[in-house]
């Protein structure tokens, strides 16, 4: 394709996608009242741009359409899967400082003792004055 066609090709597909948009919210309109029925959504792609340097953007086409029953339920899979991750992270990261803080062999409870231990023994020392 060339020029004016390519051009031609381009507007003939953003009308057709403009169509099928139109006739996606008219299917919604009418099936509002309709028990059981679920909203649908257009879901446009961008092909790629021509090789034409003049050009600019390319064809557009239907990419899906999707239920907005299961766009609901796919947005909700994924906020809950999140939850579900950082709360197994949360889990993990208190173990581990559980370990820490528990531990007196090698852990933050030794380290803690030293530095009081210490501390007494300076506040003890000949050089305390308290006032």
């Amino acid at each position: 394709m060339t020029g004016m066609t390519t051009v031609n090709a381009i507007g003939l597909s953003g009308l057709r996608t403009a169509q099928a948009g139109m006739t996606s919210t008219a299917n919604n309109v009418a099936g509002a009242a309709v028990d059981g029925f679920h909203r649908r959504q257009i879901h446009p792609l961008i092909a790629s741009p021509t090789s034409d340097p003049l050009i600019q953007g390319g064809a557009v086409m239907i990419d899906s359409v999707v239920r907005g029953y299961s766009a609901l339920a796919t947005e909700q899979y994924f906020a809950n899967h999140s939850k579900l991750l950082q709360s197994s992270t949360m889990s993990k990261s208190s173990v581990v400082v559980d370990k820490m803080l528990v531990d007196e062999a090698e852990a933050l409870t030794k380290v803690l003792n030293g530095f009081f231990l210490c501390s007494c023994g300076c506040l003890s020392g000949p050089g305390f004055s308290d006032g």
